[in-house]
């Protein structure tokens, strides 16, 4: 026959063991909750130790992802200290990680100073008292290590907060590599979004500049086909400089686009030579003479008598030929361009001292 005492001792027991197992479930499902707003796995890290800490009532909590280097196993430390006067550098920290990341499993030390297996400096033994220590694991490896050091109260680290601690470190495994596997799942993303972004720029530049090759291609045809059928010398001339013009538009086109492959190698240089820069930009406003007469636009060059400098010929015609592309192709019949160039003094109230600054 069971003892009154006896059955109150055993309801007690049981009690005991759910109180336990719901406060189990209270700590995973706070770390569960609260990891949801984590953006990084060091947030992570930090989260569960502080969640560790605070469930067993221990003084410091760590913990170490271990790496594949065998000089240095353990690459990320987040540690939390609670009214603890531990050190951080105590060796016996490593020989723990050690003995447990060797022997894949957890370990518990109720008394470090009477532990046969660990031989920690007298003021370690001073120190630490109870040391729990637990691997976390994901798909069968340990990718890290989470130890918790000196239980508040004098008291030691029970199995049950090993059991504890074994389920949290299941837990942290899956939350970090999620996170990972977020973070890498992301970067793809954004790496497939500036593929296609790419990929529309290229689209758009080829279109663009398709329609840009149409005018120049035009103003070569149309003069051409009137070529045939013209005998007056002088206008086959004209319509010849036309032709001309129009090609080198076009050549200065392709130009642009070779150039691009340059700009992108980091292969474009300035050749400079010293030269009237006034006649240059009045050859390239000439050649867009014709082209602005057929669109109706009057198309108009002021400028200083002559402007010496050491330029890039070649730069200074690609540019202003497309703005001046630009310009003509969005002028309406009956408007005007003007091209405006000359010469100022960097300082007005100092022109002896001062450096001449070209304008256009």
């Amino acid at each position: 026959m069971i003892r009154p005492d006896q059955k109150i001792k055993e309801l007690e027991e049981k009690i005991l063991k759910l109180k336990s197992s719901v406060e189990e479930l209270r700590v995973l499902n706070d770390i569960a909750v609260s990891s949801g707003k984590a953006v990084s796995v060091d947030q992570i890290l930090n989260l569960i130790v502080h969640k560790s800490v605070s469930a067993a009532s221990a003084e410091q909590g760590s913990i170490l992802l271990v790496t594949k280097n065998t000089s240095k196993p353990f690459k990320t430390i987040v540690r939390q200290d609670d009214t603890s006067s531990l050190k951080h550098n105590y060796h016996i920290g490593m020989d723990i990680t050690g003995w447990v990341l060797h022997n894949k499993k957890p370990l518990i030390i109720q008394d470090l100073s009477t532990d046969e297996r660990f031989h920690p400096g007298d003021e370690e033994k001073k120190e630490i008292r109870s040391v729990l220590c637990v691997p976390i694991w994901f798909e069968g490896d340990i990718i890290g290590l989470m130890m918790l050091v000196n239980k508040k109260g004098g008291k030691c680290f029970t199995t049950e907060d090993m059991t504890l601690f074994s389920i949290i470190s299941v837990q942290a495994g899956q939350l970090i590599k999620n996170l990972e596997l977020q973070r890498k799942y992301f970067k793809e993303r954004v790496d497939a979004e500036k593929l296609q972004e790419m990929d529309k720029l290229k689209t758009n530049f080829f279109t663009n500049i398709s329609h840009e090759f149409r005018t120049p291609l035009t103003m070569i045809l149309s003069p051409a086909q009137q070529i045939r059928e013209l005998n007056d010398v002088a206008k086959i001339r004209e319509l010849a400089d036309l032709i001309y013009s129009s090609g080198l538009k076009l050549k200065q086109m392709t130009d642009q686009i070779l150039d691009l492959s340059k700009i992108e190698a980091g292969q474009v240089r300035l050749e400079t030579a010293e030269g009237n820069i006034i006649e240059v930009i009045d050859n390239i406003v000439l050649s867009f003479q014709s082209y602005a007469e057929s669109k109706g636009i009057q198309l108009n060059f002021f400028s200083d008598s002559e402007a010496v400098f050491c330029f890039d010929k070649d730069k200074v015609e690609k540019m202003l030929g497309n703005l001046l592309s630009n310009a003509l192709k969005f002028t309406k019949s009956e408007g005007s361009v003007n091209v405006t160039a000359a010469v100022h003094n960097s300082d007005p109230d100092d022109n002896e001292s001062g450096s001449e600054i070209f304008e256009i």
